[in-house]
Order: C-alpha cells, then sequence, then structure tokens
C-alpha cells in the first residue's frame, strides 16, 4: 500500500529492551495547500500530522513508549557438544570398511572422551510488524533475529587432530518438553552411576574383558 507524502527522514526510536523503532517522516500538504509533516505506519497504529515536525515525533515516542508491546514466546535453547578424535574416526573407518588395524593402533598413551549437553531458558518475542528479538530468561536486553541453531564440527586443539560435534535447536517451552528435558538429566546421571560401577578397581579388569559381549562389539582378535 503507498504511503501518503514523500519520505524525509527515518526516525529511530530506542525503546525498553533494547529495542529500536524505525518509523519513516513524509511531507505532504494539507486541503488548503499547505506543508504539513505526517507519519503513517499501520503496524504501529501510527497515523499522524502536524505542521511543526518537532511537535510531531515527540508525540510519535511518546505513542511508541505506550503502545508497543513485544509478544514473547519461551523455548528451551538446547546445545550439545561431543568430541571425536581422528584416532576415532580411522577406527570408525576400518570397521566399516573393512580394513585391518595397525599393530600399534590400541597402544595409546592416553584417551578422554566427554559429551555436554546443557540447556537454558529464552525469550522470543514478535513486534507488530512482525520482526524478531531473543533475550535470556529474565534478562531486561534483547537482539534483533533469532539466536544461532543448527550444527558443525570444530576443531578442538592447534594440530586439528580432535574435534568437537556441536548442535544448537531450538524447542517451545512445553509440559512435554520440560519432562522430557528432566529424563534426559535423570538418563545422564543413571550412565555416569553405571560407568563408575563397571571402571570401579574390583571389577574393571573382569568387566573390560567382557565388554564386547555387553555392548554388541567385535570380539578382540587372539594376541591382543
Amino acid at each position: 500500500m503507498r504511503k501518503p507524502g514523500k519520505k524525509i527522514d527515518v526516525w529511530q526510536f530506542k525503546l525498553a529492551g533494547g529495542v529500536v523503532v524505525q518509523v519513516d517522516a513524509r511531507m505532504g500538504t494539507d486541503r488548503d495547500g499547505k506543508t504539513v509533516f505526517l507519519v503513517h505506519e499501520p503496524a504501529y497504529g501510527l497515523q499522524d500530522r502536524d505542521a511543526d515536525i518537532n511537535a510531531l515525533r515527540r508525540r510519535v515516542g511518546e505513542h511508541l513508549k505506550s503502545t508497543i508491546a513485544i509478544a514473547w514466546a519461551k523455548y528451551y535453547l538446547i546445545e550439545f557438544s561431543g568430541p571425536v578424535t581422528w584416532l576415532d574416526l580411522a577406527e570408525i573407518r576400518k570397521e566399516r570398511d573393512g580394513e585391518e588395524e595397525e599393530e600399534d593402533d590400541d597402544q595409546r598413551e592416553e584417551w578422554s572422551a566427554r559429551s555436554v549437553v546443557s540447556y537454558r531458558l529464552i525469550e522470543i518475542g514478535t513486534l507488530p510488524d512482525g520482526s524478531v528479538r531473543w533475550r535470556e530468561q529474565g534478562s531486561a536486553w534483547s537482539k534483533d533475529g533469532m539466536p544461532e541453531t543448527g550444527s558443525g564440527r570444530r576443531s578442538s586443539n592447534y594440530y586439528a587432530h580432535d574435534y568437537a560435534d556441536t548442535q544448537k535447536s531450538l524447542v517451545p517451552v512445553t509440559p512435554q518438553t520440560t519432562e522430557a528435558l528432566r529424563n534426559i538429566r535423570l538418563a545422564f546421571y543413571r550412565l555416569n552411576e553405571k560407568l563408575r560401577a563397571f571402571l570401579h578397581p574390583d571389577m574393571i579388569e573382569k568387566n573390560l574383558v567382557a565388554i564386547p559381549a555387553v555392548l554388541g562389539l567385535p570380539t578382540p582378535k587372539k594376541g591382543k
């Protein structure tokens, strides 16, 4: 829809929470042919005019401060990070392709692994013009657009021998998602307890011998 008058400026109004609203200032004429300044922004409920441009700008600012309401919705921002070493990837390829392992492939001096799952509450807000912003739960300040999501892999050391798979996802806060995340927390706790018992000094040797059958892994070759 074509707006009345000629655009002469863009006014920026900083509102609570770091929200910046832009309004086009326009110039036209009234019925008597006199110059008037006007704004026409239906998304913000603005349709006003005045011969005094400064008076018009003050009214627009007061209107926005009193009427702009952001519709905030709560989401969980879920993050996963898990290490994958280049040696692990080589072993996976060998098992998949049926290649023979090198003699010293299992003679590692050290190895460690840690996967991290975390989540936090955020809020995503929609302005009357359809644009979106997001903020941390309880924060008075917000950011333009949506938080970063998706997956990728990044090097975790200088020599790029170790990598971390990373994922960031958004899910709305509902009773179902809240319960599911609670179950994930409990599952991690139970897995930690099982690993601790499995690797207990009194049981570790026996359990390590039995681990292929327990986990459905290939039986170690003789002499290894």
